[in-house]
């Protein structure tokens, strides 16, 4: 049985994610993938819970190890899901405001970071997880955007599982690019068919 694929949109998607992984999902569909969203909406400022239980609970229902697939805070959602230990086999950060040393968690077997130096929007979350270290008693951890610089550079890091792809020239919105959709659609498609050996369910 093929191993399912959610999406996990920004923190602005309105339409449950999709206007900005409608055409992704479709093409993965095309090429043969059980891919889902996970729409959240917006979420309440200086919170993401909202967004990591509907994920949680999406690959939950799904009762198996699944790929994620995220687009700036849904690419924040989707390494804050594999922390709290779900059978993630595959990870897709597109546009993510993380800390380009930010570590994968250990279960992952591989991840693809997309990243656009003229994404202007990574260095406004980085402005906004400057501000939320001003309430810290909000978090149970350190804001993950603070120092983001992922979503504009790439993973810099040095961990051999983690490999780079520049899109070039399409800031944020790369879901308004068809020829940047099939793209991804086909790396996301060769990754999943190239692991094979899932992941066993969590508990």
């Amino acid at each position: 049985m093929s191993v399912p694929v959610v999406l996990i949109p920004g923190i602005r998607a309105w339409h449950r994610g999709e206007r900005q992984l409608g055409g992704l999902r479709d093409a993965l569909r095309w090429h043969g993938l059980d891919a889902h969203i996970a729409g959240y909406s917006i979420l309440l400022p200086l919170s993401n819970r909202t967004a990591i239980n509907t994920v949680m609970a999406v690959v939950d229902a799904l009762g198996g190890p699944v790929d994620l697939v995220g687009f700036s805070n849904g690419g924040v959602t989707a390494i804050q899901v594999a922390e709290l230990g779900a059978p993630v086999r595959n990870l897709h950060l597109i546009s993510v405001p993380l800390n380009g040393r930010h570590e994968i968690p250990g279960q992952v077997q591989k991840a693809t970071v997309y990243h656009d130096r003229s994404d202007r929007a990574i260095t406004a979350g980085r402005c906004y997880g400057a501000v939320t270290r001003l309430a810290p008693w909000r978090w149970r951890r350190p804001h993950l955007y603070w120092r983001a610089d992922m979503g504009r550079h790439g993973y810099q890091g040095d961990d051999p599982r983690v490999r780079n792809v520049e899109l070039r020239g399409v800031g944020h919105a790369w879901y308004d690019h068809a020829d940047k959709v099939s793209r991804i659609a086909s790396r996301i498609a060769r990754q999943h068919a190239a692991t094979t050996q899932p992941l066993e369910a969590t508990a």
